[in-house]
């Protein structure tokens, strides 16, 4: 082929693969190349069928999955802030995989004072859980423990809460009210200067225990004072067995034209369509 400048172009064909002679060795790696596009299929076909997630729960059993995070706290009114949880489990409750590979008491990392009195932990946390599905079970509890030091390394206990885990499935953002002990005039004092200030025993005991048969707990003679929120965010993921049954046709009403025709039909001595 020559171009308009009187250059000629030469082009050519060349078949490059080598000539197979031996039929027997073609039809070989025919079943090969077969062999790995079906492998390829089948591999294909498993992932769009979802049999690498885990199994389901068993019959009368129900899987909950709770995805957590610390989010913030506010209005503590001191200069670092940390927050002590810890998880009370109800009877029946069991741990899904090995329980020590759970957290059940958490603590924060200490935030400083963000736009006014708002502490940032965003600290996550995650349960797993099997429960039966036969009886109406009691949710787990959080109990919180609000900690502050200062500049001096005073430390002090800023307020008690705890907060019951939604059962519903789906997102749950919740606000935690807590109080604290208030002391005499003087123990307030030492609390302002020195640090330390009377507290509970058990952060358990601002709350009712899951396990505690009483309905309510008599705090007449204890003194408090309000303290500080705690914003903590779930996300509850719940899995229960779900059998399959077979379609049943509905029958359908006649309506009352089709009625009105059927009667006349009766009533003139012929069959009905």
């Amino acid at each position: 082929m020559t171009d308009s400048n009187g250059h000629t172009i030469h082009y050519w064909l060349e078949n490059a693969s080598a000539e197979i002679d031996d039929v027997e060795e073609l039809a070989k790696k025919e079943k090969q190349l077969r062999a790995e596009h079906l492998a390829r299929q089948r591999d294909l076909e498993q992932n769009l069928t979802l049999l690498a997630f885990e199994d389901g729960p068993e019959q009368g059993s129900e899987h909950v999955t709770i995805f957590g995070e610390i989010l913030s706290a506010r209005d503590f009114h001191a200069d670092y802030l940390y927050l002590m949880t810890e998880l009370d489990l109800p009877p029946r409750w069991e741990w899904r995989g090995d329980p020590e590979d759970y957290q059940t008491e958490l603590t924060t990392q200490a935030s400083a004072q963000f736009k006014g009195t708002t502490y940032n932990f965003c600290m996550p946390f995650q349960w797993e859980f099997k429960i039966p599905t036969e009886t109406c079970l009691k949710m787990p509890v959080m109990y919180f423990q609000a900690n502050s030091f200062d500049s001096w390394e005073c430390h002090r206990t800023e307020g008690y809460g705890y907060v019951s885990i939604p059962d519903r499935a789906g997102s749950h953002t919740t606000e935690i009210s807590t109080w604290r002990p208030m002391g005499t005039v003087r123990e307030e004092l030492r609390r302002f200067y020195v640090g330390g200030a009377p507290s509970l025993q058990s952060m358990r005991q601002c709350g009712i225990g899951v396990a505690d048969p009483r309905k309510f707990v008599a705090r007449t003679p204890l003194r408090t004072i309000s303290a500080g929120i705690i914003v903590v965010r779930f996300e509850i993921l719940r899995r229960g067995y779900c059998r399959k049954e077979g379609k049943t046709k509905k029958k359908r009403s006649k309506t009352g034209t089709a009625q009105k025709k059927e009667k006349r039909s009766r009533s003139k001595g012929k069959r009905p369509r």
